[in-house]
């Protein structure tokens, strides 16, 4: 696994100790990993400066047969449709360089060499706010609880347009006469 927060990796280490666990840039670590049947990249890839040369890299690292899954924020949720300009803030302020729609990220993939086995969208867990505990929470509670409000609303008003995450499986094609790589549940 790779993450940037030490914290998370620090964590995810006393979890699963026999794991491996990176602290850095995803895309700094890849000649470096290891040939994998299952990668898993969640809420990165908005992240990332140059998504095709990233996606392109997470093939590389997929045995063949294996598969890529993707988590990303969806540009064609309804949630999107109501804040607009402002839905890239009330995500992650700052943070957010790309935004995709299930069209352009099953387009990053196909131009990637990879198959898209499943696209689909949904809403991640509507969490309340904590109350501020510091000076610093406080002046940002306003905006969390604002951001909480707007989610819950575009959760619970019937719509007919898709949910705030994206996720795609996508399958590396294994070479003619070379067996895919084994698949469970």
């Amino acid at each position: 696994g790779v993450d940037v927060d030490e914290r998370t990796i620090a964590s995810a280490r006393t979890k699963f100790p026999e794991v491996t666990f990176l602290c850095g840039l995803a895309h700094g670590q890849m000649r470096s990993l290891p040939k994998a049947n299952v990668v898993i990249a969640s809420a990165i890839l908005e992240h990332v400066t140059d998504p095709p040369q990233f996606v392109s890299g997470l093939a590389e690292l997929l045995q063949p047969g294996g598969v890529l899954f993707i988590l990303t924020p969806n540009a064609r949720s309804f949630h999107y449709w109501v804040a607009r300009s402002w839905w890239r803030e009330l995500l992650s302020v700052g943070e957010h360089i790309f935004l995709f729609t299930p069209a352009s990220l099953e387009l990053l993939a196909r131009r990637s060499s990879l198959e898209v086995v499943k696209t689909i969208t949904d809403y991640d867990a509507l969490l309340p706010p904590r109350l501020p505990g510091s000076f610093r929470e406080v002046a940002l509670w306003g905006w969390t609880l604002t951001r909480f409000v707007v989610k819950a609303i575009c959760m619970n008003v019937p719509h007919g347009k898709s949910g705030d995450i994206l996720c795609a499986a996508l399958r590396k094609s294994a070479p003619q006469g070379q067996p895919a790589a084994p698949r469970r549940g």
